[in-house]
């Protein structure tokens, strides 16, 4: 997977440049019924963003483990092209993990990347990359002085920004991967 970030404008709008791709909060017909807000421990989503920081420059990259909409887990992974403007998986390391959430009888429910210094929406790269309509794709942008983190899910190239909220003390929250 390659992923890049030059197909957005600099001035946070959300706009896409014109590229010929669909626009943002078009699609998602297909699993518009099964909507709902994406849920997260509080200390996934800090996990994620000291992940994010810990990485910079390069993006760091990720699975979220879980159930329904709900990240339970964070599991780090590395980025093996070692770059600002795209990721990829370690292949052992990915399937590290897809074992660890099986064992723990949870689902990966997300896939979450940094953009260092761009804002927190998918690129043009991702969004050709989204091949799982089930899969939700956070992005944590270090971009402004706070970290902003935002989920979306992409269907058939359309892309749909998903409520995220962060969730403290939910029970038997677990410990997170490394």
């Amino acid at each position: 997977m390659r992923w890049s970030h030059e197909d957005f404008d600099p001035d946070r709008s959300g706009q896409r440049r014109n590229h010929g791709a669909q626009q943002i909060n078009r699609g998602a017909r297909l699993l518009e019924k099964e909507k709902e807000n994406m849920e997260m421990c509080k200390s996934v989503y800090e996990k994620i963003i000291g992940h994010a920081r810990r990485e910079m420059p390069l993006e760091a990259c990720g699975y979220l483990g879980g159930n329904g909409g709900t990240a339970l887990d964070a599991y780090s992974l590395t980025n093996i092209d070692k770059s600002g403007e795209h990721f990829s998986f370690d292949p052992k390391e990915q399937f590290e993990a897809v074992r660890a959430m099986r064992k723990k009888k949870q689902r990966a429910v997300a896939v979450y990347h940094s953009h260092p210094e761009t804002p927190a929406r998918p690129s043009q790269e991702d969004i050709r990359l989204a091949f799982d309509p089930e899969i939700i794709h956070v992005i944590v942008s270090l971009a402004a002085a706070e970290p902003e983190v935002r989920a979306f899910r992409i269907v058939k190239k359309e892309v749909t920004e998903e409520p995220l909220v962060v969730i403290e003390g939910l029970r038997n929250e677990p410990e997170n991967q490394e």
